[in-house]
C-alpha cells in the first residue's frame, strides 16, 4: 500500500509541478506585458515650429487621472491623437524587430494638422506616460480615457468665436487604433455634428499574442494559449472577444473610417485588417502599405500629411 501511495505521489508531482511552473511563467509573462514601466516624455509640441500648447489634466470616465496637451487651432474641429501600447503622448522609444533602438514620433504630424486649422489633443492613456493607473487593458478601458479627453474639451474649450466645436477626429496607432474604433461608437452618443476616424495598425488580440510571442520572445509556442488565458484572468475579461475590432466595426457607421495597415506587420496582419474593413460600413477606406513593417504605418501621417489633412478636411470642416 505504501509503495502504491508513493507511486501515486510521484506521478502526481511529475504532472502537477510542471503545470504549476508552466502556468506560473505564463502568468508572469502576461502580468509583465500588462504592467509596463511608464516611459518619459522625450519631446514637447514647442519643439515643432514653436507650436503653442497647454498642459492639461483630466480624468477618464472611470476616474483615472490623465495628462495631456491642448494645441489650439483655427477651425471648428478637434483631432485626438491616441498613442500605442506602452508609449506616451509624444512618442515611443524601444527596439524594433531587428533589435535596433527606434523612436516613433507621434508629434511629427502636429505642425501640418495644426496649420490646416485643426485643434489637437495629445494625451497619455492610463498606465502610460504621465497618466495614472498601473495596468494596460489593450484598448478596452482606454476608451474611457479617450472619452474623458473628449468630455474635457467639450466642457472647457470653445472656438475663437465662442461656439462649441462641431467636429471630432480620431487618429489611433496600434492599441490606439483599436481605441479609436471603440471611441467612434461612443462619439455617436455625443451632440457632435461631424466625426471621422483614422485607425492605424488596429489588431486582433489573438493575432497580436501569436506574433508577439514568436517575434519578441524566446518562449516556445505552447505558452501562447496559456498566456492568452492568464491575460484574460488578469484583465477580468476575454481579450479574444473584446480586443477584436472586426466584432464591432460595423457599429461605427455612418462615421467615415480610414484603415492603415503595413503589409509586413510584425504584430498585426493584413487579413485581419481586411476583415475589420469588411465589417465596417461605407464611407470607409483601406490603405495597405506595401512591403512595410509595422513602424512604417505609424509614420504614415507624418510622411503623407496631404492624405491625412484631406481626409479630415473633407469630413470635419
Amino acid at each position: 500500500m505504501e509503495k502504491k501511495k508513493r507511486l501515486i505521489t510521484i506521478l502526481a508531482l511529475t504532472i502537477i509541478l510542471p503545470l504549476i511552473v508552466i502556468y506560473g511563467v505564463g502568468y508572469l509573462a502576461a502580468h509583465k506585458a500588462l504592467h509596463v514601466p511608464h516611459q518619459p516624455l522625450l519631446k514637447t509640441p514647442a519643439e515643432y515650429n514653436g507650436l503653442k500648447y497647454e498642459n492639461i489634466s483630466f480624468q477618464s470616465t472611470d476616474g483615472i487621472p490623465l495628462k495631456g496637451w491642448w494645441i489650439p487651432g483655427d477651425s471648428s474641429a478637434v483631432i485626438f491623437i491616441i498613442h500605442g501600447y506602452g508609449a506616451t503622448r509624444a512618442g515611443w522609444l524601444g527596439k524594433n524587430i531587428k533589435g535596433e533602438e527606434e523612436y516613433i514620433d507621434w508629434l511629427a504630424s502636429a505642425p501640418v494638422l495644426n496649420k490646416a486649422g485643426f485643434n489637437l489633443v495629445y494625451f497619455d492613456l492610463r498606465a502610460c506616460g504621465e497618466s495614472g493607473g498601473d495596468m494596460i487593458t489593450l484598448g478596452k478601458y482606454e476608451t474611457n480615457d479617450l472619452m474623458g479627453a473628449i468630455n474635457w474639451v467639450l466642457d472647457n474649450k470653445k472656438q475663437n468665436n465662442g461656439r462649441k466645436f462641431s467636429g471630432i477626429g480620431l487618429i489611433g496607432m496600434s492599441m490606439g487604433g483599436n481605441v479609436s474604433l471603440r471611441g467612434a461608437i461612443e462619439i455617436k452618443k455625443l451632440p457632435i455634428e461631424k466625426a471621422a476616424v483614422i485607425s492605424i495598425g488596429a489588431y486582433r488580440f489573438d493575432t497580436m499574442i501569436d506574433k508577439s510571442i514568436r517575434f519578441w520572445t524566446s518562449l516556445p509556442g505552447f505558452f501562447i494559449p496559456i498566456i492568452k488565458q492568464m491575460s484574460g484572468f488578469i484583465l477580468g475579461f476575454n481579450p479574444s472577444e473584446e480586443i477584436d475590432p472586426s466584432r464591432y466595426a460595423s457599429k461605427i457607421s455612418p462615421i467615415p473610417v480610414m484603415f492603415i495597415q503595413a503589409e509586413k506587420d510584425e504584430i498585426g496582419d493584413v487579413k485581419d485588417a481586411q476583415a475589420i474593413y469588411q465589417s465596417a460600413v461605407q464611407p470607409k477606406e483601406l490603405i495597405i502599405i506595401p512591403d512595410a513593417p509595422r513602424f512604417k504605418a505609424y509614420r504614415y501621417p507624418a510622411e503623407n500629411p496631404k492624405k491625412i489633412v484631406s481626409f479630415f478636411s473633407k469630413y470635419l470642416l
